[in-house]
């Protein structure tokens, strides 16, 4: 399992700085998709319950990784209105973290809902990008003098 998701963030950085953005897409699709086989895993576990602060801490690490992935996403693909939103998640992040010591419970509220805002533009991004790439759409009002086919 290790080997897979270290070959799949290879991939996805190799794909990055090609700035092909299926392959990155799809590296990130597979990350999550091994974050969410292991999140099962350590839910069915004996012992799997983590405190009020290591649910924090877990959710304030894994919502700044989130969003550097996706900001990554937004800038190669130039959507600003997005990246703003990730700016800002970000920001509410990080004003978390000095609250961590003394509410974690409410960090993890606050940090889970972020996380949640995460998805939502994960799924914007990565969803938006894969219908970009697909089959372009006959547009007769955009056609060139000489372009019907």
């Amino acid at each position: 399992m290790i080997r897979a998701i270290e070959a799949q963030r290879a991939e996805g950085e190799r794909a990055h700085a090609a700035g092909d953005q299926r392959r990155y897409g799809e590296a990130i699709a597979q990350l999550q998709g091994h974050f969410t086989y292991l999140r099962g895993l350590l839910r069915s576990s004996p012992g799997g319950e983590l405190s009020p602060q290591e649910r924090a801490e877990g959710l304030l690490r894994f919502g700044f990784q989130r969003a550097e992935e996706l900001s990554r996403v937004a800038v190669a693909t130039g959507r600003t209105s997005e990246e703003r939103d990730l700016t800002d998640v970000r920001n509410r992040l990080e004003q978390l973290v000095p609250l961590l010591a003394t509410n974690p419970e409410q960090v993890g509220q606050d940090a889970g809902k972020l996380v949640a805002r995460l998805r939502q533009l994960g799924q914007i991004l990565l969803t938006e990008r894969a219908e970009a790439v697909g089959i372009p759409v006959d547009n007769p009002g955009n056609r060139s003098a000489g372009g019907n086919w």
